[in-house]
């Protein structure tokens, strides 16, 4: 029974990361239309935050199941909007100088080489939100079910720590020499 309906909750969860993909892509997109880069105000929300986040809504809105779920389609959304953003101004950096020269525009550069080099990316993004986000679901119901007393105290030192986690990746990527590429 347990495996049925976390089978069932990663497919949603799937969905609605899938979702929230297209809405991201098109973001990226109209961003990079109009200026090189997508904004770094907007990516914010790494893997350490999301599982933080999640954490905290597991909590606040365990009684109210489609307010979670699109709770976690803004989620979902600033988790793939920044793994395809870094992505993106990545490869931009690298290798835009080199397709330009060829006679490219920058339009044509986005949709027919850093997209289609970004979709391992998206699939990955998708794949790993849906399945840490039912996990999170998964763990926070059964430890309510299971420690009814205990299990706000447990989310909440899983949720401190991811954010401590979180935090120390903003710290690390602001201090890293930003002359270098990222590969």
């Amino acid at each position: 029974m347990l495996i049925q309906e976390t089978i069932e909750l990663l497919i949603i969860l799937l969905l609605i990361s899938a979702l929230a993909t297209v809405f991201a892509v098109a973001t990226v997109f109209a961003f990079y239309l109009r200026v090189r880069r997508p904004p770094a105000l907007l990516m914010f929300m790494n893997s350490a935050a999301s599982t933080t986040v999640t954490l905290l809504g597991s909590l606040v809105l365990t009684d109210n199941r489609k307010l979670f779920l699109t709770f976690l389609f803004f989620v979902a959304y600033f988790f793939i909007y920044n793994s395809l953003g870094r992505h993106i101004t990545s490869y931009d950096d690298t290798f835009r100088v080199l397709f330009l020269s060829m006679g490219y525009t920058r339009e044509e550069f986005f949709m027919n080489y850093l997209l289609v080099q970004g979709k391992w990316k998206l699939i990955e993004s998708n794949i790993s939100f849906a399945s840490s986000s039912a996990l999170i679901m998964t763990f926070s119901r059964e430890m309510s079910r299971f420690f009814p007393d205990q299990w706000v105290g447990v989310i909440l030192v899983f949720a401190f720590s991811t954010f401590v986690l979180s935090v120390s990746r903003w710290i690390g990527e602001d201090f890293r020499n930003k002359l270098s590429k990222e590969e």
